[in-house]
């Protein structure tokens, strides 16, 4: 499972297309506004829906945070086009880190310890 959770939003009006947004959340019954439920608890099969939210959120310019219920990783997409993840395990790190170089993706490390 994972938390998809909207924590800023409206920062580029232009950018936003809230029919999309409001229509896929109907798709799964839900229909409250963004202000009045910005998370989505994500199932371990529905790992679809997270990818699009994350596409949606990157595309209307959006903040979210990715919160998994078992540890190993956690993620923050900004709209000022950066990402933060953050790992329990120093080898998921180590591997993703690989990963994004190889992608030729700008990779800083911080040690919070």
């Amino acid at each position: 499972m994972c938390l998809l959770w909207v924590t800023d939003f409206g920062i580029f009006p232009s950018n936003e297309n809230y029919h999309i947004y409001y229509r896929l959340r109907q798709s799964y019954g839900d229909v409250r506004l963004l202000d009045e439920a910005p998370g989505h608890l994500c199932l371990d099969y529905e790992r679809a829906e997270v990818v699009t939210l994350v596409h949606l959120c990157i595309l209307f310019g959006w903040d979210v945070h990715l919160i998994p219920s078992v540890g190993y990783g956690r993620a923050f997409v900004c709209h000022d086009e950066w990402v933060e993840i953050g790992f329990d395990d120093k080898r998921l790190f180590d591997e993703t880190r690989q990963s994004l170089e190889q992608a030729e993706l700008e990779v800083s490390a911080y040690d919070a310890n």
